[in-house]
Formats: structure tokens, C-alpha cells, sequence
């Protein structure tokens, strides 16, 4: 499974954030539809205006899920609690790889936390490509001020 995490990881690292957005609005739609490719990590789907309708609505679906879980890692990245101290430690070390090592490190803490594996791979190659390499001080007022406009 680590060599399709990274495998999986440095394909995401390709694509830049408003596609992973819009990637992660297909997923959510298409699993709304078809439970079993939740526990994919790389699921086939693309989009289908007949179905999904228009990709707008797709992208604010993204961008809502982005939002949701943006406040989520951010309580645990960047809070005190010792609750979350385990998975900060993993989060923190993930941002120190290269980005598609972070995206593939990062992908089974997202889902330990809860999201399916389909969203985690797509979220996970966004927080990478919005904080890789930056010092936890810096992602923390950085993500801080995000998280305040949503």
C-alpha cells in the first residue's frame, strides 16, 4: 500500500490547487452516488455535467469540503490539545518530505481522522502544496488567516 500512497501522491503533486478542488468536488459527487469508491484512494471518475451538473457547483462542493476539513487540521496542526499531539507529529513530519512523499504520508492520517480515502488523497495534496516546507510558526498564522476567511 506505501508504494501506491506514493504513487498516488506524486500524481497528485501534478495537478495545482483549483484543479484539486474541482477533483475533490467529482469525488464528493460521485460517491454521493456510488458508496463503494469512497474506500478508493485513486478512484476512476471524471466529471459528467449530465450527471453532476454544472461544475460550479462542483467546485463550491470542493471548496465547501476544503473549508470544512481546512478548520479541522488546523485546530490539530496548530492547537494545544494532547488529544491531537500524535497525529500534529505526523502532519508536521509530512510537510518536511517532498511533495509527493508529504501527499502519501499525509493520506492515512486524513483517513484516521475520519475522511474517506477517495477525499483524503485530493485534501491531502492540497494542504501539501499550500504548506510544504513552510516552519510551523508560519503555517500556523498562514492557515490561521485562511481559516478566518471561510
Amino acid at each position: 500500500m506505501a508504494d501506491d500512497l506514493k504513487t498516488i501522491g506524486e500524481d497528485l503533486a501534478g495537478y495545482d490547487e483549483s484543479n484539486l478542488i474541482e477533483m475533490l468536488g467529482i469525488r464528493a459527487r460521485q460517491i454521493q452516488s456510488n458508496h463503494t469508491i469512497a474506500g478508493e484512494f485513486s478512484p476512476d471518475v471524471t466529471y459528467d455535467a449530465k450527471f453532476m451538473g454544472p461544475l460550479d457547483d462542483i467546485k463550491a462542493l470542493g471548496l465547501r469540503i476544503l473549508n470544512r476539513w481546512n478548520r479541522e487540521l488546523f485546530n490539530i496542526v496548530c492547537g494545544a490539545s494532547n488529544d491531537d499531539k500524535e497525529d500534529r507529529t505526523k502532519i508536521l513530519n509530512a510537510l518536511t518530505l517532498g511533495e509527493g512523499a508529504a501527499i502519501a504520508a499525509l493520506i492515512p492520517v486524513l483517513t484516521g481522522l475520519g475522511l474517506a480515502p477517495a477525499l483524503a488523497a485530493v485534501l491531502a495534496a492540497i494542504i501539501v502544496k499550500r504548506f510544504l516546507g513552510t516552519a510551523l510558526d508560519t503555517i500556523c498564522d498562514a492557515w490561521g488567516q485562511q481559516v478566518k476567511k471561510t
